[in-house]
């Protein structure tokens, strides 16, 4: 299920919650840089309904990251 965007790959990751309270997420964006790569976790704080709903989330917060932290000139093309 994962995804790219602008050069780094997004992987999203859903968990219920305990007694059926909701669901949470985590996402992986990895980005190669030459002959190595980078890779970050990040926990979403928030609890959602769905899975769905959890996995979209953590895709978000992913393309948060990466345009906060994009660097245009590692791009490889």
């Amino acid at each position: 299920m994962s995804r790219t965007y602008k050069n780094h790959i997004i992987d999203p990751k859903a968990y219920e919650l305990a007694e059926q309270k909701g669901w949470t997420s985590e996402v992986y964006v990895y980005r190669e840089h030459g002959s190595f790569g980078t890779d970050s976790r990040f926990i979403a704080q928030d609890i959602h309904a769905s899975r769905d709903e959890a996995i979209e989330a953590a895709i978000a917060l992913a393309k948060r990251q990466v345009d906060l932290n994009y660097d245009d000139s590692l791009a490889i093309n």
